[in-house]
């Protein structure tokens, strides 16, 4: 995953979002590296004629893959987010012609 934020040296991650928010830094990438997985369960309905509704469930896994995040190849010193997980639940409508 990369991240492009506009930070300077590297250092504590609110401090970088603050100063990123103020546009007091250069343009860098922060880096981190993990795994993911997302399985789903989806359901299609027909409601009548060209009119159909559609259910997703699924979760998404990550397994880091045990490096922080970089900047400029140094590490930022506290790990914004080391677990991106969680629930997923989508819902739509569609028509079609």
């Amino acid at each position: 995953m990369e991240l492009y934020l506009n930070a300077g040296e590297p250092g504590e991650f609110p401090e970088i979002l603050e100063e990123v928010s103020l546009k007091e830094h250069n343009s860098v990438t922060l880096k981190k590296d993990f795994l993911a997985l997302k399985p789903n369960f989806n359901l299609h309905h027909r409601l009548r004629g060209s009119l159909a509704m559609d259910l997703s469930v699924g979760y998404l896994f990550t397994h880091d893959l045990g490096r922080g995040w970089e900047i400029g190849n140094e590490s930022v010193k506290s790990d914004p987010i080391s677990n991106l997980r969680g629930p997923e639940l989508g819902l739509q409508l569609t028509y079609t012609f």
